[in-house]
């Protein structure tokens, strides 16, 4: 199929893929299963009848960088696809803008040292990475599709409609970068929330160490839930277990507090950015996290939404493994 055979029907449907991490052939693996078909650099669904929407993430970790962003940029200038920031791509930008003072949690040495598989493989593309990082700044932090919503991490209203208010937009632009690398803390709690999620610091100096083998002073938090939790536990969000003298212990009032609750009565809302593990399944009746650590051996995870969709369906969730890298 060419890009001269396309024409366009109704659309039919979305589907939302999550975070790809330089794995090309995954992606391409994934994209020919949901019956894509490869056209240039990008990939089309016969007739347009279905969109893809990618929830960021798509550089750093993996062996196959360059080429995976040549998919997605193809997919979303060529193929009116939607690709949104995720906290990697952000890094990416940070790296560039301001690699001597970098604003934390951004200033890991972890971070950094991911973001330099990025630049290492598009060090002999000096076109391409002024293309790509043009790209990034224009990526929307946030999308709502009518039916449901889609965000890298968290969806975080009063934060949103702040965004929107101020900068007019859905989509980074320099005054935000300005705003958030001068130290704006509305525009931090932005960009951390949206892209990174809710963190909670480890009380007492607990340390817990993730699966990525990086150790962390705090961990990733529910951001659902229909029952008020009591202890930590039943509000961590990550692979990692919380050591047993967290994972017991009372939420204090003061982080029950910072705790955001998505409704269940909300549209319904996808994200990546999570490490999830094991077998498919939703996180809760309206929310779905695609991110199933690809690099990790894990899977590349799409959902395939129809319009006019009542709810979502654990069975629309479609997976390609991944061998480890």
């Amino acid at each position: 199929m060419s890009i001269e055979q396309l024409r366009s029907d109704p659309l039919e449907g979305y589907d939302i893929i999550g975070d790809i991490h330089g794995c090309a052939g995954a992606l391409k693996s994934l994209l020919l299963k949901l019956g894509y078909k490869s056209v240039g650099e990008g990939f089309a669904y016969p007739n347009n009848r279905r969109r893809l929407v990618f929830l960021g993430d798509f550089i750093d970790r993996g062996p196959e960088i360059k080429e995976t962003l040549s998919i997605v940029y193809a997919c979303v200038t060529e193929f009116d696809a939607l690709a949104i920031a995720g906290n990697h791509e952000l890094c990416a930008l940070l790296y560039y803008l301001n690699p001597d003072k970098l604003p934390k949690p951004f200033i890991h040495s972890s971070i950094q040292k991911q973001v330099k598989l990025t630049v290492a493989a598009l060090k002999d593309s000096p076109d391409l990475l002024d293309k790509y990082l043009h790209w990034f700044h224009q990526l929307p932090l946030f999308a709502d599709l009518g039916e449901f919503r889609v965000v890298h991490a968290l969806w975080d209203q009063q934060l949103i409609d702040w965004y929107k208010t101020h900068y007019q937009s859905t989509k980074l632009n320099p005054d935000f970068l300005s705003d958030w690398l001068a130290g704006d803390k509305t525009a931090s709690d932005t960009i951390n929330r949206l892209t990174r999620g809710l963190n909670l610091p480890c009380p007492d100096g607990i340390e817990i160490k993730g699966v990525d083998g990086v150790v962390r002073k705090s961990f990733r938090v529910k951001f659902w839930g229909e029952t008020q939790p009591e202890t930590y536990q039943e509000i961590a969000f990550q692979p990692a277990p919380l050591p047993e003298p967290l994972a017991t212990k009372a939420i204090s009032p003061s982080d029950f507090q910072k705790l955001i609750y998505y409704s269940s009565k909300e549209k319904p809302l996808f994200v990546g950015h999570y490490w999830l593990q094991g077998e498919l399944a939703l996180v809760s009746k309206n929310i779905a996290c695609l991110d199933y650590s690809a690099v990790n051996g894990g899977k590349l995870v799409a959902y395939r939404y129809h319009l006019g969709d009542q709810g979502l369906d654990t069975n629309r969730l479609v997976a390609t493994r991944l061998p480890s890298f």
